[in-house]
């Protein structure tokens, strides 16, 4: 009886084992399918650290000149030559020169105002690009833990039932010997 009872827990043990490196296994697989994915979003953090010079930049002259439209001083230059070619049809004057004043002061205000939309744009355009390659590193990482945490999960609820399985199985024994 013993002998059997000793055989049995045997099987039981060594198909314990089995369940559970097949789970392990399954495990490690699962882990490299979300790998890519974790380093992509790697790069995209390596690369909004890189940026984070840029990003931090305040908007000066040098980022005024860098963002201007490219035709600014061209048509600068026609709006005030529009309105001096008015001034020396209608024989100038004070108001001709207080409009060619906020004529230029206008038109400086809206350039400037469209270059600093233009930086921050380009800045925000950049951070939401890298972030989203950062949130599929994210993603993936919080993925792989789910699932890592599905296969502990099933490889402790397959040792408990392959442990249950020998303990009923030696008390069965026992109580068999018992019997005899």
């Amino acid at each position: 009886i013993y002998g059997s009872k000793d055989a049995a827990l045997n099987v039981i043990n060594a198909q314990r084992a089995d369940a559970l490196a097949t789970i392990g296994e399954q495990r490690g697989e699962a882990a490299q399918t979300f790998q890519p994915y974790m380093q992509v979003g790697q790069q995209g953090v390596g690369a909004i650290s890189e940026q984070l010079p840029y990003f931090q930049q305040t908007f000066g002259p040098e980022q005024f000149r860098a963002n201007l439209d490219p035709g600014y001083e061209f048509m600068k230059q026609q709006g005030l030559g529009a309105i001096r070619q008015g001034m020396n049809v209608g024989g100038g004057g004070s108001n001709i020169d207080r409009a060619a004043t906020k004529f230029a002061e206008d038109y400086a205000n809206t350039g400037y105002q469209n270059a600093y939309n233009r930086f921050t744009g380009q800045q925000q355009n950049i951070y939401n690009r890298l972030a989203g390659i950062a949130g599929i590193g994210q993603t993936a990482t919080g993925q792989s833990a789910q699932t890592g945490l599905g296969y502990g999960q099933l490889g402790a609820q397959t040792g408990l039932g392959y442990g249950s399985l020998g303990a009923q199985t030696g008390l069965g024994y026992g109580q068999l010997g018992a019997q005899t």
